[in-house]
């Protein structure tokens, strides 16, 4: 079985249709919604909308790491398919292309979702594979994750890959047509850029410069190429 982690904090003009194409798909066994304390008020009409999902509330705000760990505790599948809240350009049938490969390959342990049309900057720093919010993984590693790595706030996507590569698990990255929505876009250049520093400050702190490092250069290069 699947579960789709979906982490959000006031996303109200973007995850409608996030969710709208992900109902859609046939491998996605149940969708986990994680609303991380949104102010937006985007939150109130999503179960009437979709009722077939799970809505998860925090009265806080702690961050991405922690409403993934609030999804994995109440999630039955034994993959987790990550996604954002603010996507564009997402297709039910490439997820559901994504799911069956991993379902049919159990040696690969992580599919990253690189974004087909990264920003230079994006695609120069590797962020686009590293950092990416998009992936599938195995229920029983991300557990491990957070019982070994303990990330927090904006971390979970660098514990994931320390996790990997301590274990020696076979991780792959595939093109992914669709894209996040950018920061400076949603709340405005300064916040946004501000955003962007405070979690690459988070990051670095967590893993040491040098280990981010050498996740740029050397993690993720193996690639398949999927058709949906």
């Amino acid at each position: 079985m699947v579960s789709c982690i979906i982490p959000f904090h006031n996303e109200n003009a973007r995850i409608d249709f996030v969710l709208e194409v992900l109902t859609q798909s046939k491998n996605i066994d149940e969708i986990i919604c994680v609303n991380d304390a949104s102010t937006d008020g985007g939150e109130k009409n999503l179960l009437k909308k979709f009722p077939s999902i799970r809505l998860i509330h925090t009265k806080t705000n702690s961050g991405k790491s922690h409403a993934i760990k609030l999804g994995l505790d109440k999630a039955i599948g034994s993959y987790i398919l990550l996604m954002d809240a603010d996507l564009l350009k997402l297709k039910h049938t490439e997820i559901d292309t994504i799911i069956a490969y991993m379902k049919n390959h159990p040696s690969v342990d992580m599919l990253l979702l690189k974004d087909s049309h990264p920003h230079w900057i994006t695609k120069m720093t590797r962020h686009d594979i590293v950092l990416t919010g998009k992936r599938i993984l195995k229920s029983k590693d991300l557990k491990q994750v957070f019982a070994e790595m303990k990330p927090k706030k904006y971390q979970i996507e660098v514990g994931i890959n320390i996790y990997m590569v301590n274990h020696h698990k076979n991780v792959i990255h595939t093109q992914f047509s669709c894209s996040n929505t950018v920061k400076t876009d949603k709340i405005g250049f300064i916040s946004g850029s501000l955003s962007n520093f405070r979690m690459l400050n988070s990051i670095v702190f967590f893993t040491s410069f040098w280990s981010y490092l050498r996740q740029i250069f050397l993690f993720g290069h193996d690639e398949v190429s999927l058709s949906s």
